[in-house]
């Protein structure tokens, strides 16, 4: 009767162990399936913890875009709540500038490109993106939905397909404009960064 009861137990204990094991791996599924770059089956949007800047910007394409070479940077900013981090991209192999003796070099061109997807910020996006049309020096321009070159240093824009707004802040017009329309040739509701939504 011992050995029997002995046997139950070892049996009821590797039973266990195994339920225990594969309750694990279903939530690591999930992670590898949010993180891929898109949405859940049934869902729009990547949540932006989870979000990854070369699912839609790889630094090939993005060199391809500025007519260059760039690398990925750790962004220094915090986004706010409900956003991914910054996309930051530096150029590099860069000829070196002529600089006039004692003059500091001047910095590396760099890029930051920001996703704003959240319900409560697009409410008031046509709102916002009409006060930087009538601000001095502003141009609007042919990316996405709409798009404003705001006192060449950034453009902003609304996507035509995803509900998201665009921020590409960096040096060059013609760069920021072609970053912004290899954005908006990948960015869709799937693609997202932001929190997702049944569809």
């Amino acid at each position: 009767m011992r050995s029997l009861l002995s046997t139950c137990l070892v049996v009821a204990v590797i039973a266990a162990l195994a339920s225990g094991a594969c309750g694990d791996d279903e939530p690591k599924k999930k992670q590898v399936e949010r993180g891929a770059g898109e949405a859940s089956a049934g869902f729009y949007g990547v949540d932006p913890s989870v979000f990854r800047c070369d699912a839609i910007l790889p630094p090939s394409a993005v060199g391809s875009a500025i007519g260059g070479e760039v690398v990925t940077m750790d962004s220094m900013f915090t986004p706010p709540k409900g956003t991914p981090a910054p996309c930051d991209f530096r150029q590099i192999n860069v000829p070196p500038p002529v600089v006039q003796d004692g003059a500091p070099a001047p910095a590396l061109p760099m890029w930051s490109i920001r996703f704003d997807c959240r319900e409560s910020y697009m409410s008031s996006t046509e709102k916002e993106m009409k006060r930087l049309i009538a601000e001095e020096g502003a141009l609007e321009v042919t990316v996405g939905k709409w798009g404003v070159e705001h006192r060449d240093a950034a453009l902003v824009f609304v996507d035509d397909n995803a509900p998201c707004t665009v921020r590409i802040v960096g040096p060059g017009s013609a760069e920021r404009q072609a970053i912004g329309r290899l954005v908006a040739d990948v960015l869709t509701p799937k693609t997202a960064p932001m929190t997702p939504r049944p569809m």
